[in-house]
């Protein structure tokens, strides 16, 4: 190690030494190396310097873009905007390293502080300045966060696109073989897959994903990564599995992070959400609780809390809750509207029309209903319904009933799993609260015969997706949970004959 005194008398050694505790978290030294720089880049003319000093402006610009990366890891995202364009503004052309990284980090500052056409120019810019530079892990970042940009702006087609795009590139730049950067392309292009229903691609692409981030020590990318695995296993009815997935991301997940998908507490909220898919409402309650100052909803939460909020208005609907939700959804929805941010739309117009229904509204609830069925169908969004279950199920067959979208409906609902809600309390003879309709009944027939979903659909010329709609009808009215139940309970109803 070099005295002090040797690294503070030349400017270059100091801003090495600074660069040098960053890079090994010895954050507590970081200032002190700076400021000596300082104190030497001021002295008069007249004292001798031991270096060229024709470079003065990037020495500064090396300086603060320094302390605007400690500034973005504080949270402090104005001083962190500041610093980066201070620093661009030193920086000179051929420093296209460190411009890079600095366009970047702004345009993911952009994206959270809702400026999503400012946040695209600096990618682009943080994309060309890398190419040339020959900086491909944070060539492929930037394309990255282009792709989740798109995403966020619901364009999901496009975002496949760049995703592929950058794992085409990291591809090519290592010789055929993947450099360990294409992780973020990856999951990315996983997540995308997912909402589009491709559940093979997704498990493809988050195998690859997963396994070349935990090469490259890419942490936050690993637990993106977990949680989509999660949500995969969940949609395949695979729950331990999800749970396996989920607590891997959640080890992953750094108490102190700022960062919006890195932190402990972003991560309780995906745990809350997983709670009430699986029907633990008791657990899912627990964290909406102890979110009331975070997440209050007299306060507008910034992007960095919209998913928690998303969250929190899930488990108020669940809850019984309707208007604490409602008033939570009219505070999310003009930012995001303004904002362009139309996968977040879709979402909120969505939970919009599930609390309407909560709330005994049915007919209100087609009005959002219908727009976020008219944004995602385009873009061919599938998983942001069907992963609501049987409330969203319930929602779409009467969509369908009333001729909206009813292409879009059919599709939709084809996707669900066999609708099977939890039993009530077991009916005995002469107390079925709602009877069974007549198109009902020749299905619960159908299926005292022995016949699967297909072959009623054939037989009674409906759709697949009509059949299950009937038969969670059936299963609910009669309180059962299966086929099995259903035939013995309706026997015991003497709906069916008992033999």
């Amino acid at each position: 190690r070099l005295p002090n005194e040797t690294i503070a008398a030349r400017p270059w050694l100091g801003v090495h030494a600074a660069w040098g505790a960053f890079l090994t978290w010895q954050l507590a030294s970081i200032e002190p190396y700076l400021q000596a720089v300082e104190a030497r880049l001021s002295e008069t003319p007249a004292v001798p310097l031991p270096e060229p000093f024709a470079d003065v402006n990037r020495i500064r610009g090396r300086m603060d873009s320094l302390r605007a990366f400690m500034a973005q890891g504080q949270g402090n995202l104005e001083g962190a905007t500041a610093l980066s364009r201070k620093a661009l503004n030193y920086l000179d052309g051929a420093d296209l390293q460190l411009r890079c990284v600095l366009e970047m980090n702004l345009g993911g500052i952009c994206v959270i502080r809702g400026d999503l056409v400012a946040a695209r120019q600096h990618l682009e810019k943080s994309i060309t300045a890398g190419e040339k530079a020959k900086n491909f892990y944070a060539t492929l970042s930037s394309i990255s966060q282009l792709a989740d940009l798109e995403g966020i702006q619901g364009r999901l087609h496009q975002a496949v696109k760049t995703y592929r795009r950058a794992i085409q590139l990291g591809t090519d730049w290592g010789g055929g073989k993947a450099l360990p950067g294409t992780s973020l392309p990856h999951v990315g292009l996983a997540r995308a897959l997912y909402e589009m229903n491709d559940l093979d691609g997704t498990a493809r692409h988050l195998e690859r994903g997963i396994h070349l981030g935990k090469l490259c020590g890419e942490q936050e990318n690993v637990l993106q990564g977990y949680l989509t695995l999660a949500r995969l296993r969940l949609a395949q009815g695979k729950a331990d599995a999800a749970a396996e997935a989920l607590e891997q991301a959640v080890a992953l997940a750094p108490q102190d992070s700022t960062l919006p998908f890195l932190s402990a507490g972003h991560l309780a909220s995906w745990q809350a959400r997983f709670s009430l898919a699986q029907g633990d409402l008791a657990a899912a309650s627990r964290w909406a609780d102890s979110q009331e100052s975070r997440l209050n909803i007299s306060d507008f939460p910034d992007f960095r809390l919209e998913r928690p909020s998303f969250t929190l208005v899930r488990v108020r609907i669940a809850q019984g809750r309707a208007e604490e939700a409602m008033r939570l959804i009219d505070q999310l929805l003009p930012a995001a509207e303004a904002e362009g941010r139309v996968g977040r739309v879709i979402e909120i117009q969505m939970l919009r029309a599930l609390a309407l229904h909560a709330g005994g509204d049915v007919a209100q609830a087609m009005i959002p209903l219908e727009q976020a069925l008219s944004l995602a169908e385009p873009e061919g969004y599938v998983r942001i319904f069907v992963d609501e279950g049987l409330p969203m199920a319930q929602l779409l067959y009467e969509a369908a009933r009333r001729d909206i979208t009813p292409e879009q409906t059919s599709r939709l609902l084809a996707v669900f799993p066999a609708l099977e809600p939890a039993p009530t309390s077991p009916k005995r003879p002469g107390e079925l609260v709602e009877p069974l309709t007549e198109r009902e009944l020749e299905v619960l027939s159908l299926i005292a015969e022995g016949l699967s979903n297909q072959e009623v659909s054939q037989r009674l010329f409906i759709s697949l997706a009509t059949v299950k709609w009937h038969t969670s009808n059936i299963y609910g009215k009669l309180g059962v949970k299966n086929r099995t139940q259903a035939i013995a309970q309706a026997r015991a109803l003497g709906i069916l004959p008992t033999s």
